[in-house]
């Protein structure tokens, strides 16, 4: 089976940047905001079936395996590199991802029982936790 995920040219949380396409010699107009888009087909195992995040030399990739949240690291060619669990409490599912300069952000939510919804702060060195923040009076949904 093969798996695929979407690289997209510019990404951050709910933010689109506009993309210029040449007309002739040397004239270019923008476009309505809108993302290059390519489908890349996934190297080895992990997914990115949630959220995606991208950095020059590593991309991530949010999933759930079942009720454990979990970002797989690609390389540049979306080849697999690792897995990290998360075992937060009160939230059972990842959605979106963020990366921004050493640290990826990502939305946890409890898709089961009481509502919750987390931000975590996440090393993308080494994948690890730094800090959380519930957001759950704020918000409605998080994703």
């Amino acid at each position: 089976m093969q798996r695929y995920a979407i690289r997209c040219a510019t990404l951050a949380v709910a933010v689109v940047s506009p993309v210029t396409y040449p007309l002739s010699a040397g004239e270019r107009v923008a476009s309505t905001p809108v993302e290059r888009v390519q489908l890349m087909e996934l190297q080895g195992e992990g997914s990115a079936s949630q959220g995606v995040a991208l950095g020059r030399e590593s991309y991530y990739g949010a999933d759930n395996r079942g009720e454990t949240p979990v970002i797989h690291r690609f390389d540049a060619n979306w080849s697999y590199l690792e897995s990290q669990e998360f075992s937060l409490p009160g939230v059972n599912h990842i959605g979106a991802l963020s990366l921004q300069g050493n640290f990826l952000w990502a939305g946890f939510l409890n898709a089961k029982g009481p509502r919750k919804s987390i931000v975590a702060k996440i090393r993308a060195s080494d994948l690890s936790v730094v800090n959380t923040y519930d957001i759950t009076s704020d918000v409605t949904w998080i994703d």
